[in-house]
């Protein structure tokens, strides 16, 4: 037979009880999405962390190869999408992001299904006339004063080689001296 001290012990303990699994409850309700570490809610990463879930800072997280964040927290992720060449790949959104492709700004172009526009190249700014002006896809090809067309690429690796770069240094001054 249980005498009064008993029963109030366990009441106490019951209540204790109640009161533990009620405060784990609610902890677990203020982390919703998140999972808790250490007392403080932590964001759930998709497949990669930047850096883990601390006591003093919240997990960064990042998004595998070919795929791009949805939102602010890295939470979500979704398949990169394949611009055409003359396009990027542009987000909108503060929160939650959509990507879309976008035609290059002015004076850019894009010549891969996954690039970003770059800058043409200002031909004249290196010494060059235009021989082709660039457009949203392709950059521009500069030339010695028309005589020999060379794409910038060419050029250096042109000027890697000093027998040629000596030769074309030489054939350009002859041409502007001569007019």
């Amino acid at each position: 037979m249980l005498n009064i001290m008993d029963t109030q012990y366990i009441q106490m303990t019951v209540i204790c009880l109640l009161c533990f699994w009620t405060m784990g409850l609610a902890a677990d309700l203020r982390c919703n999405d998140m999972y808790e570490k250490d007392g403080r809610c932590c964001e759930l990463c998709p497949p990669v962390y930047a850096r883990a879930c601390t006591s003093t800072a919240n997990a960064i997280c990042l998004c595998g190869s070919g795929f791009l964040c949805s939102d602010h927290v890295c939470s979500n992720c979704e398949k990169e999408k394949k611009c055409r060449k003359g396009e990027e790949l542009k987000r909108t959104g503060s929160r939650e992001y959509t990507w879309k492709c976008v035609p290059c700004p002015n004076n850019t172009y894009s010549d891969t299904e996954q690039g970003h526009c770059k800058p043409l190249t200002q031909c004249d700014t290196h010494g060059f006339i235009v021989i082709f002006p660039g457009n949203k896809t392709h950059n521009s090809k500069c030339g010695i004063h028309g005589m020999l067309a060379i794409t910038v690429k060419q050029f250096i690796g042109i000027r890697n080689n000093p027998n040629i770069f000596i030769f074309l240094f030489n054939l350009y001054f002859l041409q502007v001296f001569s007019h």
